[in-house]
């Protein structure tokens, strides 16, 4: 999900993969100026809700069908980033969005495989062939779009004006793109082995529900593989900041995940971020 436009992210010393941190959320600075103006909106968690129609003519229904405004109001601020992105307005996206977001996905794959100490690509995709993979947040180009699963299904409450504005590159068609927030997600339990958040959490308005229904929606022993920036800073489009490593640790404690490794280091996708933070989780 877009923020601000930002310097680029300094990579972790040991890790090249994290050369590809997200940079991809430049250029909706709009969206993110008058954040005190915007807090009183944030306060409260917002009714879950998604998004049907294109980003001119569409809306945000609640469960019960009805139009809600606040919600609409900050779903198609996010839809509106990312149809400019798509339009080369990001001036940050060398290459474009789509090219941008395979190889910066590409990379987060490979560093996985990395944690799993898979020796290489054809490894990797020799495990992934045989997992059962989830991701919440996924914008129009998931992550789990770059290789092949037994069977992948992305969760985005925005997922239909996605498709209506042509945002899903065909190449991620062999991923199921539901339209549902994260806090309701629309699969059985113990049906995954694998769970993806790319810098989605901050995004939820109730993040430690997303937890328990990734934690739900995972077999015992599957893994949770998380991103998120670290701040305190709170607007419309990012109203659950993580302020620090503790806060990731102990919300997933309290979802039911055991960490197996955590790092953080500079560089975020957020301005007012100064690090970001990388999991990867097992459920308990």
């Amino acid at each position: 999900m877009p923020s601000s436009a930002h310097p680029s992210p300094t990579p972790e010393p040991s890790r090249a993969s994290a050369r590809f941190v997200r940079t991809w959320r430049a250029g909706v600075a709009p969206l993110a100026e008058g954040a005190a103006r915007l807090a009183a909106r944030v306060e409260r968690p917002a009714p879950l809700a998604v998004w049907r129609g294109t980003l001119e003519q569409g809306a945000a229904f609640d469960p019960r069908g009805r139009p809600h405004p606040a919600m609409t109001r900050k779903l198609r601020g996010e839809l509106t980033y990312w149809v400019a992105a798509h339009r080369g307005e990001d001036p940050a996206l060398d290459g474009g969005l789509e090219h941008r977001f395979r190889v910066w996905q590409t990379a987060r794959l490979r560093e996985l495989g990395e944690r799993l100490e898979l020796r290489d690509e054809r490894a990797l995709h020799a495990w992934t062939s045989r997992v059962q993979a989830v991701e919440v947040g996924p914008g129009p180009i998931p992550a789990l779009g770059v290789a092949p699963w037994r069977a992948a299904l992305a969760v985005d409450p925005l997922a239909d004006g996605y498709r209506a504005e042509g945002l899903v590159p065909t190449w991620a068609g062999h991923v199921v793109l539901a339209s549902s927030p994260g806090e309701r997600l629309p699969a059985p339990s113990a049906a995954f082995d694998l769970a993806v958040c790319e810098n989605a959490l901050d995004h939820c308005e109730d993040p430690a529900l997303v937890l328990r229904e990734l934690r739900r929606a995972l077999r015992p022993g599957g893994l949770l593989w998380l991103l998120v920036d670290l701040m305190t800073h709170r607007d419309e489009l990012h109203p659950s900041p993580f302020a620090d490593e503790a806060r990731v640790r102990a919300v997933l404690g309290e979802a039911g995940f055991r960490v197996r490794w955590l790092g953080a280091w500079a560089g975020a996708s957020h301005p007012a971020a100064a690090r970001q933070c990388r999991v990867l989780a097992e459920r308990g």
